[in-house]
């Protein structure tokens, strides 16, 4: 366990463990006096860690089964890149509700079948 932070700041980290987690403490006139309240444990630290783990693993086999999804977001910053609009928030908001958007998707789905 490695203790380092700034004099007079009123905090310090600690750092432990293998998975180098670090633990902000209150600082006093006497020194570190216990864990920031706010602090997650070690024990936590490691479920948030195995949840973002799932999460991410969740989330890339959603996009692997929903080529759609790479479609929409590929297309928008193509027409995007081509025509550099000045307020991007009202062309986003055009392109996303054009009645005409989830067809191009459809024929592109179709284009990649095809190609493949």
């Amino acid at each position: 366990m490695e203790c380092f932070g700034p004099e007079g700041r009123g905090e310090a980290w600690i750092s432990f463990g293998k998975h180098n987690n670090r633990v902000r403490m209150e600082t006093g006139r006497k020194g570190l006096v216990g864990p920031d309240p706010g602090t997650l444990s070690p024990e936590q630290l490691e479920q948030l860690r195995d949840f973002k783990i799932q999460t991410r693993i969740a989330n890339e086999k959603y996009l692997r089964t929903h080529k759609e999804v790479s479609l929409l977001i590929s297309s928008f910053f193509r027409e995007m890149f081509l025509r550099r609009p000045e307020n991007i928030l009202e062309f986003a908001a055009y392109y996303f509700t054009d009645p005409r958007l989830p067809n191009k998707i459809h024929m592109q789905l179709i284009k990649e079948k095809k190609g493949a």
